[in-house]
């Protein structure tokens, strides 16, 4: 389940993302969103669905591989539980991937993965995101989630053409509970 993450800055800046909803609450997003607020420090990151936010805190972090997971800062809050996650292999050239994304809007999009290496930002592929979709769920034709979306990269002409995303495959550790 796409959740949309939300990072207030002490100096008032807001930067926003997309994460995955784990079925215990916990989220998985990306941790360049997490860490926007830089040496200005975040005063707090929202977890959002729908009218439900949820007030959560950084659990664990891989700053290379840009992945965090985030737990609810206090329990008997809102509920943003998501279903059972099961993570996939790392996907091949040409195989059907999708984005499910919460920020800017609530979007699926497809595309195929044009090239993989387990390694972060290892996952390259067509499906086009946009600011806000860092930390959306990469699935493959199975519904398995392989990645978490961490960059877009440009065409030639300065359109958006694809994304990168980090694989899970060997990353057990991001929705064990």
């Amino acid at each position: 389940t796409a959740v949309a993450v939300s990072v207030i800055c002490a100096n008032g800046s807001i930067f926003i993302g997309s994460g995955v909803a784990l079925p215990d609450s916990r989220i998985l997003a990306a941790a360049h969103v997490v860490n926007a607020c830089g040496q200005v420090g975040a005063i707090a990151i929202l977890a959002s669905q729908g009218e439900t936010s949820l007030l959560v805190q950084v659990e664990a972090i891989a700053p290379r591989a840009d992945v965090v997971r985030l737990e609810p800062t206090e329990l008997g809050g809102p509920d943003l539980r998501g279903p059972p996650v099961e993570l996939g292999p790392l996907p091949n050239p040409g195989e059907p991937v999708c984005v499910a994304a919460a920020n800017p809007y609530v979007a699926r999009r497809c595309g195929s993965v044009e090239y993989r290496a387990d390694e972060p930002h290892g996952i390259r592929h067509s499906v086009i995101v946009e600011p806000g979709n860092s930390g959306a769920g990469l699935y493959d034709r199975d519904g398995r989630l392989v990645g978490i979306v961490t960059k877009l990269y440009t065409c030639g002409n300065g359109q958006i053409c694809g994304g990168m995303a980090t694989p899970l495959s060997t990353r057990g550790w991001v929705v064990s509970w």
